[in-house]
């Protein structure tokens, strides 16, 4: 249950980001510096909020990861693959347009490639950040 509102939040903070650019995203246009900046500030919000539950040591916030990119990622994989456009528009719009900012640049279109890269940047950067306090308060023991 504490878990709800950290969910609700960062889905509408992801929607908000995504429609911020989202016919660039549906364009495969180049992505505004603005939007960009959205995206690198959507994975350090991820970042942060792995921190934050690292700190207070929420155990069930790496099963609550896992399932949610593990299902996000299944989801848009599966509706790319089949060309399933509108049931999989909403895994798309919380997933993978919020980070068409920064996966422009590198897969330079929309992609598989781009797909499992957005989900899986976001899932390592808030694993990541779920460690860190663990791993900080070892250095300080030795």
């Amino acid at each position: 249950m504490k878990m709800i509102k950290p969910f609700i939040i960062i889905i509408v903070i992801s929607i908000t980001v995504n429609f911020v650019g989202f016919s660039e995203f549906l364009k495969s246009f180049p992505p505004t510096h603005f939007k960009t900046l959205l995206s690198i500030l959507l994975l350090a919000l991820w970042g942060f909020l792995g921190v934050f539950m690292g700190f207070k040591k929420e155990k069930q916030f790496l099963p609550f990861i896992s399932g949610y990119f593990g299902i996000g990622l299944a989801a848009c994989v599966i509706g790319y693959l089949l060309e399933l456009l509108f049931p999989t528009i909403l895994f798309f719009i919380i997933y993978i347009g919020p980070l068409y900012g920064i996966t422009y640049y590198i897969t330079d279109a929309p992609s598989l490639l781009s797909i499992v890269l957005s989900i899986l940047l976001v899932y390592g950067v808030s694993l990541l950040g779920f460690v860190l306090p663990s791993l900080i308060n070892n250095l300080k023991k030795v």
